[in-house]
């Protein structure tokens, strides 16, 4: 249990990708207009991140329908905005667990046991620590972080699918 809490928590960076694209973006608060080192002021990431949410149509993470999804919604009501427009979440760690029995269901382990790659090493908590106090190397750091985890989030999605039961049906979405 927190003894108190001297701040709500906020979101400092997001990445993401559309499946089979090379690009991987990946916004932070300091790529904003009016970013002040020491400050976490995450409403123009939460609004853009809103956006790519409404316009999404299957949503893929790790640990994400736990923690990331209900995180971002906690900040878009913070802010006033509305549910984004009804998506699929498909969250590998869930399927792992369901469809699996291996050592651990952490990113790093399953992209480890499946040689896919690994989660890049940042230090942990001090990264965010450094982040916030405005560290332009701790921004970068933050950035490679959120882009690796992403590209083995899809190398661990990609190779995990045919074991996803209720998996949509991707040629009713696009024309890829």
């Amino acid at each position: 249990n927190a003894l108190k809490i001297l701040e709500f928590s906020k979101v400092l960076s997001v990445a993401w990708k559309q499946l089979g694209d090379k690009e991987v973006t990946c916004k932070t608060i300091s790529d904003y207009r009016g970013y002040k080192k020491g400050v976490v002021d995450d409403e123009k990431l939460i609004r853009e991140v809103w956006k790519i949410l409404d316009e999404s149509d299957i949503v893929i993470g790790h640990h994400s329908d736990a923690f990331d999804l209900k995180k971002l919604n906690s900040r878009f009501v913070y802010y006033g905005l509305n549910a984004p427009s009804s998506y699929k979440s498909i969250d590998t760690k869930k399927v792992c667990s369901k469809q699996f029995k291996l050592d651990s269901n952490s990113l790093n382990n399953i992209g480890s046991y499946l040689n896919l790659g690994n989660k890049l090493q940042n230090g942990g908590f001090d990264l965010w620590v450094r982040c916030i106090a405005g560290d332009p190397q701790a921004w970068e750091l933050m950035r490679e972080y959120n882009i690796q985890d992403v590209v083995l989030l899809e190398k661990v999605y990609l190779a995990i699918r045919p074991f996803i039961v209720s998996h949509p049906n991707l040629n009713l979405i696009t024309d890829k």
